[in-house]
């Protein structure tokens, strides 16, 4: 395995992660766009009422993002490691990793402290964890004939991990005092699908490759 194979590996990742969340960004503006429409382009319409449309209408919502990210960002994965041997894989996962860490303290970067320097330390581990794990995962489906088959499970996998964040962020608007219960629940799921998805996906590549 050459240090050159594997930075271009990483790179390959990061090209594609940031490709998937443009076309992200695209459909998850879809469901404003709508209310736009529905109301004549009145733009401050939207913005005083967003909220309130979001918690009336939380768990469709929720799905709807969850999806978008879910089968969008694994979609791209599926794409970016058919370019390199199966060795790659992972690397290719630590590519998109490196994005959305990158995504995580460019939105929390003035606050980085107390309770939040611990949700984003859990939001890295939980990044390298997750997308290694699909990669190798969908690499292994791939190899074996069950590419699509891995292909929506990682994607529903990763649909339920957002799902349950869009939801949790809005149930809080409206249940404060559950802050914190509501946030040890969400990371202890999302710790367990992405400790789960990493140890399939690199014990069942590794054992393809034995093979």
């Amino acid at each position: 395995m050459k240090f050159k194979d594997v930075l271009i590996s990483v790179g390959i990742g990061i090209i594609f992660m940031l490709g998937a969340l443009l076309i992200q960004l695209i459909i998850d503006q879809i469901p404003e766009i709508i209310i736009l429409v529905d109301h004549h382009y009145n733009i401050s319409y939207l913005i005083k009422n967003i909220k309130t449309i979001e918690i009336k209408n939380a768990i469709i919502y929720s799905i709807y993002l969850g999806m978008a990210a879910g089968f969008i960002q694994e979609g791209f994965t599926y794409f970016a490691i058919s370019i390199k041997p199966e060795k790659m894989a992972f690397f290719i996962g630590i590519g998109f990793s490196a994005v959305d860490i990158a995504v995580i303290f460019i939105e929390d970067f003035n606050n980085l402290s107390g309770f939040l320097l611990i949700l984003i330390i859990l939001n890295i581990i939980s990044s390298l964890l997750f997308h290694p794990g699909t990669a190798t995962f969908m690499k292994f489906g791939k190899l074996s004939g069950h590419g699509i088959m891995t292909y929506i499970t990682s994607s529903i996998l990763h649909t339920s991990i957002d799902g349950s964040l869009v939801y949790t962020d809005i149930y809080i608007l409206t249940h404060i005092k559950q802050y914190i219960i509501s946030t040890e629940l969400f990371w202890a799921f999302t710790m367990v699908i992405s400790i789960s998805i990493f140890l399939i996906g690199i014990l069942k590549l590794n054992s393809l490759i034995r093979d």
